[in-house]
């Protein structure tokens, strides 16, 4: 580095620090869009999370999962199934087993007891990989360890990962603590594979009530015939299941993504919008040192390295303050957000990648729009940057008629793009670039009438008034990208807020409840007697109690299968042809389907506990559903209820070598229930059978029992339900009341935070700005002092000054931030809802703490220079 360039980054430092207070406003006006933007992204990368795990939650990192297609009887011990399978498999292949275990008693800290189920299998092979998450400790698999789940280790008080707990009275150490990807509070424990089947294992093991058929998870190479090798394993008794099915689950959402990507790009606009008003203002308050620099001799190049220093310090600062703040509050809000969205997000990511772009792209416009005005301001004479007053007149006027029709010729094609667009970058950037072409075309035009009213004599309005208009007019360019940086702060709020609103109400009117909101299902670890279900009912002060359901299966190639009433949705999925693997597109069945459940099932219940769900039936019907002859609809969208002998077809979606098939089970006339018009339930059954049906037809009722439990309003809540219950089936009893999308809840939240942060992302901005504007209209402000101007006039005209700035940015950013999210939303087929009173505290709460952060720091004194 050369001894010049060495002066002209000391002499930025200096200038960075000297003034320590206007460098701290603009390092906090960089640090709140960084921090926003940070934030966001971290958010977002740490929500998408989620979805990928889908797939890992039922695949792990393998490329599919072998099964036994055989029945009980035929079902091998999984150490010779072993042995079986790996010859099967081709040289290279990965594998690591997985089975289910039924029904052990575990005992943990002060005698608590709990009955489980769990699994066995090899946590630390990398093919198992995202299955479940480890929390805490290590997975191991030396002879008498075991993993248990977070939610289990709570419910037996296990504090941490070095206690012990006892398996029908053996002692197991536990080693880590585990939680499901998909469901956080689901209790189970895991014992090592190795360990499971020594002298130990195999004595815990004989205690249970079930082994369930083996599985593997398995990745052959990747030139393996696929198609050979399901028919080797088929001949063999094993089925092969890709994980296409899985990946389906899977795939992200590019709307949400979209959407991030838009108020990205929108909050990048504002940056680079911001930095370059900041630095114009800079540039015009170093008049006179860039003067006497020139004076004695210095070459331009150091004056315009100077400025770049000194933007560079600032930018740097800012922006690396923004990303710690930013990373702290994506830390803070992603477990709330996380536990009103019902999901496991897992630790936050930093989502770096984004952030690295974000922070260069802000201290590369930082150190660009300080160059630019220095680059005029160093080719000026020195005695005119000596002048210490700014003429009001400088002859900064620009053409700006052409420039504004070319912006808004820009938005109106951007919101042409964005609403033929598809979801996307692509999307996105359209949809930014109609509000920041919108507002930078509507406030150019705004200047180009402004230019005109400058040479007006006399303008009308208050004295502050005028004041602050004819400052404004002094400096049109400046002016203008102020004001414009302003609405794209107001515009990137309204985005969100309009997007959160249009999101949650679209949640809202798609939402399938899982149960009534007058309802409560209650899943009993045993059957209730008829005086439990009545102490239950009294105690609760329900109407009534279900005598008990259970989910019909039917019996296919070894396995249990749901039993389903062929709906609309079904019969269109098996037309196309859509239940092959790797073909999931199920999206257009699912919208054109007037029963939006894909894969209802089938309930069986005696006829009490049917008419205690679906209403009373007729004695006809009540004595046709007994005696097997007749199956009740609880919702009728979907089925066939047509013509004078409604009937209902029973299926089954059993395993196919190349996918799934529908195979009848059987049909049943259909009657519908007097509480079918309530619309549709996803955790109740869509139709229900009697045991004499489900027995005529080869079903059988499996899991556990459900009651339904039906209140004449509001349900008592889960806590009062589980007291109603037996002490006996009260820890492990599961508790289900309707509580609505919890999407619409984590955004109701979301609306309140976004609204704050606007608001204070814009008193930082209009803070730094009229600092900065105060600072190089001090001479007028002497002037005006000089002549008898009070301290309370000047705070009225600074007030005046920043409230014109925001109030002219706010109505250009409300305006096309409405525009650019109507083609936004259209283009996602998204219906637009229009938070008024959001919108409306954005702006006024902007527009005060702009005039209020004016006047705080215009002079507190008058200091007229009377000897003038």
């Amino acid at each position: 580095m050369t001894s010049e360039s060495r002066i002209a980054w000391r002499l930025g430092f200096r200038l960075a620090t000297r003034h320590r207070a206007r460098s701290l406003l603009v390092c906090l006006a960089i640090a709140l869009p960084v921090a926003v933007g940070v934030a966001l992204a971290a958010v977002s990368v740490t929500a998408q999370i989620s979805l990928p795990e889908a797939k890992a939650a039922a695949y792990g990192s393998a490329a599919g999962v072998i099964t036994t297609t055989g029945d009980a009887s035929t079902v091998l011990p999984p150490q010779q199934a072993a042995q079986q399978i790996t010859p099967l498999l081709p040289p290279g292949s990965t594998t690591a087993f997985d089975t289910d275990v039924l029904g052990l008693r575990l005992t943990g800290t002060g005698g608590l007891e709990a009955t489980v189920n769990g699994r066995i299998m090899d946590l630390s092979s990398p093919i198992i990989h995202g299955v479940y998450r480890v929390d805490t400790g290590t997975p191991a698999n030396k002879p008498g360890t075991i993993m248990l789940s977070t939610a289990l280790a709570t419910a037996l008080h296990v504090s941490g990962h070095d206690a012990q707990v006892d398996i029908d009275g053996h002692p197991w150490a536990v080693t880590a603590l585990l939680s499901d990807r998909t469901d956080t509070n689901h209790r189970f424990f895991v014992l090592p594979p190795d360990a499971a089947f020594d002298a130990q294992g195999q004595a815990v093991l004989s205690g249970a009530k079930t082994l369930g058929a083996p599985r593997w998870f398995v990745t052959p190479p990747p030139a393996t015939d696929m198609t050979a090798l399901s028919g080797r394993l088929q001949e063999a008794g094993y089925s092969y299941s890709p994980n296409a099915r899985a990946a389906a689950l899977a795939d992200p959402d590019v709307t949400a993504d979209s959407t991030a990507l838009l108020v990205s790009f929108g909050l990048l606009a504002e940056i680079i919008l911001l930095v370059t008003a900041v630095f114009a203002v800079v540039v015009r308050t170093q008049r006179r040192h860039m003067g006497l620099l020139a004076a004695i001799g210095a070459p331009t190049r150091i004056t315009s390295s100077f400025f770049r220093a000194h933007a560079l310090c600032i930018a740097v600062a800012g922006s690396l303050l923004g990303l710690g703040l930013g990373q702290i509050a994506a830390r803070l809000l992603v477990g709330p957000l996380a536990r009103r969205a019902a999901q496991d997000w897992g630790p936050v990511d930093g989502a770096w990648s984004t952030d690295a772009i974000l922070i260069a792209v802000t201290v590369g416009a930082a150190v660009v729009a300080a160059a630019l005005p220095a680059r005029k301001a160093v080719r000026t004479e020195p005695m005119q940057l000596l002048s210490t007053v700014v003429p009001l007149s400088a002859g900064n006027t620009i053409r700006v008629r052409k420039a504004a029709t070319w912006c808004l010729a820009a938005a109106v094609a951007a919101a042409a793009m964005a609403m033929a667009a598809s979801d996307g970058p692509a999307l996105a950037l359209a949809g930014a670039l109609v509000f920041v072409c919108g507002i930078t075309g509507t406030v150019l035009a705004a200047t180009a009438v402004a230019s005109r009213l400058h040479k007006v004599p006399h303008l009308r309005g208050s004295l502050p008034l005028r004041s602050a208009t004819r400052s404004l007019m002094a400096f049109p360019a400046r002016a203008a990208v102020s004001i414009t940086a302003l609405g794209v702060v107001v515009a990137v709020a309204a985005t969100v807020l309009i997007t959160v609103s249009s999101v949650s109400q679209k949640q809202k009117d798609e939402y399938q409840p899982a149960i009534p909101r007058d309802a409560a299902l209650v899943l009993s670890p045993r059957p209730l007697t008829d005086a439990e279900a009545q102490s239950l009912a009294n105690a609760t002060k329900a109407d009534n109690v279900s005598t008990g359901y259970r989910r019909a299966v039917t019996f296919d190639k070894g396995h249990n299968v749901a039993v389903l009433p062929l709906t609309d949705f079904e019969a269109c999925i098996r037309d196309k042809g859509l239940l092959r693997y790797g073909t999931n597109d199920w999206h257009g069945c699912f919208n054109s389907s007037a029963s939006h459940l894909p894969s209802p099932t089938v309930g069986i219940a005696d006829t009490q506990a049917v008419q205690a769900i679906a209403g009373q039936l007729t004695p006809a019907q009540a004595e046709a559903y007994q005696q097997g002859g007749l199956a009740v609809a609880l919702s009728p969208a979907g089925l066939n209820l047509t013509g004078p002998d409604p009937t209902v077809t029973l299926t089954a979606m059993a395993h196919g070598n190349g996918g799934f098939d529908l195979r009848t089970v059987g049909t049943l006339p259909l009657a519908a229930g007097a509480r079918s018009g309530l619309g549709e339930y996803l955790a109740l059954p869509k139709v229900m059978i009697s045991p004499t049906a489900a027995r005529a037809l080869d079903m059988v009722p499996i899991g556990t029992t459900t009651y339904f439990v039906h209140f004449p309003a509001k349900p008592a809540s889960a806590e009062q339900l589980r007291r109603a219950l037996p002490v006996d089936a009260q820890a492990e009893a599961t508790i289900s009341i309707e509580q609505g999308p919890s999407i619409v809840h984590t955004l109701e939240r979301l609306r309140v935070i976004v609204a704050v942060a606007a608001i204070a992302t814009t008193l930082l901005i209009a803070a730094a700005m009229v600092s900065l504007w105060i600072t190089d209209l001090r001479g007028e402000y002497q002037m005006i002092g000089a002549i008898g101007a009070s301290a309370c006039w000047q705070r009225r005209a600074a007030a005046t000054l920043a409230a014109l700035m925001i109030a002219a940015g706010a109505i250009a950013g409300l305006i096309w931030g409405i525009t650019g999210m109507t083609a936004f939303l259209a283009s996602v087929r998204t219906p637009m809802v229009m938070p008024y009173a959001w919108l409306a505290a954005v702006a006024l709460g902007a527009l005060v703490a702009g005039a209020a952060a004016g006047a705080a720091v215009a002079p507190r004194r008058a200091r007229a220079l009377r000897q003038m």
